[in-house]
């Protein structure tokens, strides 16, 4: 008989029937893509920790500011140990809309930064991701 493979779980809202090989295989898909978003997560990372330490003119870093918004910074120049950046002229409120401000002006103003500096900052969050 069907009804003996499910069991009812009630709840306030609704009722659903239970079946544990698809709670099993449910949980199985779950983990494997927690496994895989953290490797992505991971290999990120190292890449950011590499484009930071082997700058090149034209890097885009989004970074967090101090008052909550994001913008980005683009390498300017790189002279040995030392690293000259633009900051976008805009800010954005969400980190979603960090995209939106490529198209936005650069200030011509640099900004020296090392490269010690740079990881360090990518370390503690403020830099959230690398663009070469």
């Amino acid at each position: 008989m069907a009804v003996d493979k499910y069991k009812l779980i009630s709840s306030p809202f609704m009722v659903i029937p239970y079946n544990k090989k698809l709670l099993i295989v449910t949980l199985l898909l779950l983990i494997g893509a927690t496994i895989v978003w953290r490797i992505l997560e991971h290999n990120n990372d190292k890449k950011n920790i590499q484009l930071v330490l082997q700058p090149q003119v034209g890097d885009i870093y989004e970074m967090a500011t101090e008052n909550g918004h994001y913008t980005l910074l683009k390498v300017g120049k790189v002279a040995g140990e030392s690293v000259l950046v633009h900051i976008n002229e805009y800010e954005a409120n969400k980190k979603s809309q960090i995209s939106q401000l490529r198209d936005e002006p650069f200030r011509p103003e640099e900004i020296l930064f090392t490269k010690q500096t740079l990881r360090v900052m990518l370390k503690e969050g403020k830099i959230l991701n690398v663009e070469r």
